[in-house]
């Protein structure tokens, strides 16, 4: 739907992608310690559900990546994004 909203050449649709787990151990705030003890109700993928997008323009693998060389692949198609 923001693909018929948004002109095409202003809009990337980018996923970082992690799985559950890696999520969880990333969890500064405690969100999904939260949503374990039913402190916070509707946590994505936890107990409300998550779909990964179909049609993505660029989609990064963060569990197996740094945070640099994520940052690194965003910046490059950033700049490529931008000379089209």
């Amino acid at each position: 739907m923001l693909r018929q909203i948004v002109n095409e050449s202003f809009l990337s649709l980018v996923h970082i992608a992690a799985p559950l787990d890696v999520c969880r151990r990333r969890d500064v705030k405690g969100l999904y310690a939260g949503a374990a003890t039913g402190r916070v109700a509707l946590m994505t993928g936890v107990d409300s559900s998550f779909e990964a997008p179909l049609k993505i323009d660029l989609q990064i693998d963060s569990a197996t990546r740094s945070v640099t060389d994520c940052l690194a692949t965003l910046n490059d198609f950033a700049r490529w994004r931008l000379s089209q």
